[in-house]
């Protein structure tokens, strides 16, 4: 009867050193190298965050009045961050470009858009603020006028900086010269804003490509 209870009580304890072993629970006369381990804890994978939104040529399309004039563009105001407002068509008269020469196409990679006229070219409107719709406004842009009218602009840097604002990684600008002599905007990253050196320019931009 003895015998087996402590056979019986052996088997139980050799069972409960198992379990233990098992357990995870570090024993006493383990060295460091033998006491057991946990796996760390894995968390889901997280997905980078998404590039904004592209814009497409419904959300950029604008047609209205500024300066007194209707004319048709490309309305910039919800990329830029209001500073620069809008791209617009006319020639050196201040007519607005014929609708025909206007175009924007795009897919799922690019945008282009612009005016292919032979005199017209891109004419900009800085921000912040309301669209000015008198002729007091109508002069050329100035530093105490930064809303009177400007030529797009047409070096890469800004070209580069717009497109980005779109949503694209990059792009290019289709240039005219000779033409608009008003100061052309440009993209300061300084300020990280649109502006103008309010010098004279003899070239503007004309369309953009962005992809």
């Amino acid at each position: 009867m003895g015998r087996n209870v402590c056979t019986v009580l052996c088997m139980a304890l050799f069972i409960g050193l198992i379990l233990l072993c098992q357990s995870g629970i570090p024993l006493p006369w383990m060295s460091n190298s033998e006491q057991p381990t946990s796996s760390p804890t894995e968390y889901p994978t997280k997905n980078p965050t998404t590039s904004a939104t592209k814009a497409k040529c419904a959300d950029i399309k604008w047609v209205g009045s500024v300066w007194s004039y209707e004319a048709t563009g490309f309305d910039m105001s919800h990329y830029t961050n209001d500073t620069l407002k809008l791209l617009i068509c006319m020639d050196t008269q201040k007519n607005a470009c014929a609708n025909a020469t206007i175009f924007c196409n795009q897919n799922d990679n690019s945008i282009s858009f612009g005016t292919n006229s032979a005199s017209g070219f891109l004419r900009a409107l800085l921000g912040p603020g309301e669209i000015p719709s008198t002729r007091s406004f109508s002069g050329t842009c100035s530093e105490s006028k930064p809303q009177g009218i400007c030529n797009a602009p047409d070096d890469q840097i800004s070209a580069t900086a717009l497109c980005q604002q779109l949503g694209y990684e990059t792009g290019e600008v289709g240039t005219i010269t000779g033409v608009g002599h008003v100061p052309e905007v440009h993209w300061d990253g300084n300020t990280s804003k649109w502006t103008s050196d309010w010098m004279n320019d003899h070239g503007c931009g004309q369309n953009f490509t962005c992809y």
